[in-house]
C-alpha cells in the first residue's frame, strides 16, 4: 500500500561533452486510453534548456579563443 511517487529524479549527461545534470520529473497518469499510462514531465524544462544553452555557448567561446559568439535565434529571408 505504498503511495505512487510524485516526482522522479534522473541524473544524466544530456549531450556528449556537457556536464552531468539532474532532471526532476513530475509523474502523472494518463487515463484517456484503454489502460492508464504513466507520463513523466521535466520540471522547469525551460530553465534547464537555458542553462544548457549557456553552457554550450561558453564551451564554443573557449574553443574559439576570443571570437564573438552570439546566442539567439536566426532566420533566413
Amino acid at each position: 500500500e505504498e503511495p505512487i511517487p510524485v516526482t522522479v529524479s534522473f541524473k544524466c549527461i544530456p549531450h556528449v561533452g556537457m556536464n552531468e545534470r539532474v532532471f526532476t520529473m513530475r509523474l502523472g497518469i494518463r487515463t484517456g486510453d484503454n489502460a492508464p499510462q504513466p507520463i513523466l514531465r521535466i520540471i522547469k524544462k525551460e530553465e534547464h534548456d537555458e542553462q544548457m544553452g549557456k553552457e554550450l555557448a561558453e564551451r564554443v567561446r573557449q574553443k574559439l579563443n576570443g571570437i564573438t559568439v552570439a546566442v539567439g535565434t536566426y532566420a533566413s529571408k
